[in-house]
């Protein structure tokens, strides 16, 4: 019983660890493209691709946090039940 909950803790800081680096990667991905890009790049042709990368690997980031969102909350509703059934 103890290990169960030891491991549920440790799942769950996971999530929230890997969640957070989400977060930070798909924020320094759109500051990228908002300052950085315009900052380097030459012509309009340059700042094109660059936005559209930048906005691609922002994108990958936050799909990334959501499917672990998601495979948490998936996880954690088809775990059998701890408490007794009816007729036991």
């Amino acid at each position: 019983m103890g290990t169960r909950s030891k491991r549920d803790a440790v799942i769950r800081s996971l999530v929230i660890l890997c969640s957070f680096l989400c977060c930070v990667g798909a924020t320094a991905s759109f500051y990228v493209v908002l300052v950085r890009v315009p900052a380097l790049a030459n012509t309009k042709l340059d700042i094109l691709f660059g936005t559209l990368q930048g906005v691609a690997v922002g994108l990958l980031f936050a799909i990334a946090a959501l499917l672990t969102n998601f495979m948490h909350m998936y996880w954690r509703a088809n775990q059998p039940s701890t408490l007794p059934l009816v007729n036991d």
